[in-house]
């Protein structure tokens, strides 16, 4: 399994990431606090319905400045994997 592309649209905080990975390895680094664990945990959200701590309960609503969830906003995480056997799917 090669994860060929993941997209995220307003998840804790991302308002648009798109990482067109086409089954490359990839490193994520920055700053502390810019949105690098996010990534990982949307990926997971996706695939298990949990964040990298394991919680099942976070938030995946992205927050205002006084910390209210934000309202209308779809929240998505969508990936495109290539599976061992040729055929290729996408999750969201």
């Amino acid at each position: 399994m090669r994860l060929l592309e993941l997209g995220i649209r307003s998840f804790k905080g991302v308002a648009s990431l798109d990482l067109p990975l086409g089954g490359r390895d990839a490193t994520i680094y920055g700053a502390n606090a810019t949105g690098k664990t996010t990534v990982v945990d949307a990926y997971l959200w996706l695939l298990f319905g949990r964040d990298s701590a394991n919680r099942a309960d976070f938030a995946v609503k992205t927050l205002d400045p006084t910390g209210n969830a934000i309202p209308n906003l779809d929240h998505e995480v969508r990936a495109v994997i290539s599976l061992d056997d040729g055929r290729t799917v996408t999750l969201k």
